[in-house]
């Protein structure tokens, strides 16, 4: 866990010649694209944490080409990149792409997420995620789900109520 050290890229791209990590938090650093993209290298990474880092849309783009299980781009520049994400549907038990920073992913960059059977917790809060959303991971299999200041209606509460089994909604 280096969550809220003072390092950036070249300690990155260091982290990524340990080809047996399958874990990593590297929140709150000053990491950005040339190390995001450098450690989707890793070919046994599974959980990544790049949350309130300097990462944007080509570490969004490289990270697709992984098996990560928990993804966590939260605070970030990842931008249009969400939409390239959808490879990581299958494994992907965790997702935060909330409190993005610049372009707010909306219905069509997440509209992947349908896809993804085995996430159960994911966070889009202060997205532009609607109601259509909703519909489309009604029948995902979530335990926690955060969607604090988005445009989400009466309406997608009722889908909510009807379809969720959710122990915790933000």
């Amino acid at each position: 866990d280096l969550e809220g050290t003072p390092i950036g890229d070249r300690a990155a791209i260091a982290l990524s010649a340990l080809t047996a990590l399958q874990a990593i938090n590297l929140a709150d650093t000053q990491v950005g694209d040339k190390g995001g993209v450098a450690l989707a290298t890793l070919p046994h990474l599974a959980i990544l944490d790049l949350g309130r880092t300097l990462v944007g849309e080509p570490t969004a783009i490289a990270l697709a080409t992984t098996h990560l299980t928990q993804l966590f781009l939260d605070d970030t520049r990842a931008g249009r990149g969400i939409k390239r994400l959808a490879p990581l549907a299958p494994t992907l038990l965790r997702l935060d792409l909330s409190k993005p920073v610049g372009y707010a992913a909306a219905d069509t960059d997440v509209a992947w997420l349908a896809n993804a059977t085995q996430l159960h917790e994911l966070r889009l809060s202060q997205t532009r995620i609607t109601d259509a959303t909703i519909k489309l991971i009604a029948n995902l299999p979530l335990h926690e789900l955060s969607l604090a200041r988005t445009p989400i209606t009466n309406a997608g509460i009722a889908i909510l109520a009807s379809r969720f089994l959710l122990e915790e909604l933000d």
